[in-house]
């Protein structure tokens, strides 16, 4: 498969984001399109118990000539998040290029766990990578979840990209008995290989003007 011609089958899209069919779960593409740098596709993968939304997120930087396309793509994010249906699991992953003291990004995860943060992680920092002398101080990358629980959570430092990637493995509602997993075999693993990158409580943040 060539994503560069011609449509992408709902196999193909579901190959370019490492999803994959499995434990009775069925997945089909919601967004279907020819990949761009900063594509943001969504997938709805179907389980007996009830269906999950995946959106995996690639907001663009916050350069000085880009600020508004920045802050106005992280509104899109908060809308569209507001905009699923009542009651549906959703995870929201990837390279969100802002972190916690981002007002536009606190606006998005107001509703939902950070990933990292509810496994206990501590300072999670994503970016920079691969610079001698600026070492990684900040989570540019998340997994936010809703109505979802979590095993695990972490970061994975790959060659050729500037930012870690972030990864955590999910458990439906269903599965989860207060803190206790009932079934740590199962579960939905979710990661953001790409440019780098809740639930249990609510989000508090400190946001401050960007």
């Amino acid at each position: 498969m060539d994503p560069r011609q011609g449509d992408l089958s709902e196999g193909d899209a579901l190959s370019l984001l490492g999803v994959r069919s499995q434990g009775g779960c069925f997945v089909s593409a919601a967004d279907e399109r020819r990949p761009r740098a900063f594509d943001q596709p969504v997938v709805l993968m179907h389980r007996q118990a009830g269906d999950v939304m995946l959106r995996a997120v690639h907001s663009r930087p916050p350069s000085p000539l880009a600020a508004a396309d920045w802050r106005s793509g992280l509104a899109d994010l908060q809308a569209w998040r507001g905009a699923q249906p009542v009651g549906l699991p959703l995870v929201m992953a990837g390279n969100f290029n802002s972190s916690w003291g981002h007002p536009g990004f606190c606006s998005i995860a107001e509703t939902m766990t950070d990933a990292h943060r509810a496994a206990g992680e501590g300072w999670v920092r994503t970016w920079p990578q691969g610079h001698r002398l600026i070492r990684p101080f900040i989570q540019l990358d998340h997994v936010l979840v809703q109505r979802m629980g979590f095993v695990a959570a972490g970061v994975v430092h790959l060659p050729g990209t500037d930012q870690a990637a972030v990864w955590a493995r999910l458990l439906p509602r269903e599965l989860q008995v207060g803190s206790q997993v009932v079934a740590p075999s199962g579960g939905l693993r979710v990661r953001t290989p790409l440019c780098g990158g809740g639930w249990a409580g609510d989000n508090h943040c400190a946001c401050h003007g960007h």
